[in-house]
């Protein structure tokens, strides 16, 4: 009788034992690879979200200080913004859906109390969050914009004034040396 040297009781060859330990081993490595992963995710969900909370309070605030210079404006007086109120209208509640939406995603990812469940929300929806406060920042761009195009208006027209100024100034001189 002669021996193959692979498992006397089942009659699998090595290789076949070599394959069976190896397909064991990956699945064992797949299940590691996925813990590791979802661990990391829900231990750095809180830091990400603390740093895109941060980034929407900054661009809140700067959007707001755009908001009083131009309400502070007043059209009358400026007649170049008559031209600006649209668009500006237009982008300031685009940037007050967008602030409501990711505020209201934060507030229901702050109510789950377990840290894995936190984790796990923040895992799905990661990547709204952080497309929502990309929105936000377009949308400070966006005003911001609009202001260096509202600057450059004026600046236009001041400069304009002024040369009809230095105009009437010279004329008004030239007749009282005559």
């Amino acid at each position: 009788m002669s021996e193959t040297g692979g498992c006397p009781d089942c009659g699998d060859s090595p290789l076949s034992t070599t394959g069976n330990v190896t397909g064991i081993l990956t699945f064992a490595y797949a299940i590691l690879a996925s813990v590791v992963l979802f661990l990391a995710v829900i231990g750095t969900a809180d830091n990400e979200l603390q740093q895109l909370e941060t980034s929407q309070e900054q661009t809140s605030r700067h959007i707001e200080t755009l908001y009083r210079y131009f309400a502070d404006l007043d059209g009358v007086a400026h007649p170049d913004l008559a031209a600006m109120r649209e668009p500006i209208a237009v982008a300031l509640d685009n940037w007050r859906r967008t602030a409501r939406s990711l505020d209201v995603k934060i507030a229901e990812y702050r109510s789950i109390r377990s840290k894995v469940g936190r984790g796990l929300r923040w895992w799905f929806q990661q990547n709204d969050i952080k497309a929502a406060v990309a929105m936000l920042r377009t949308e400070k761009d966006d005003l911001s914009a609009l202001l260096l195009t509202h600057l450059s208006m004026r600046l236009t027209t001041q400069d304009h004034q002024l040369r009809v100024l230095e105009r009437l100034t010279m004329d008004v001189l030239r007749k009282g040396r005559t």
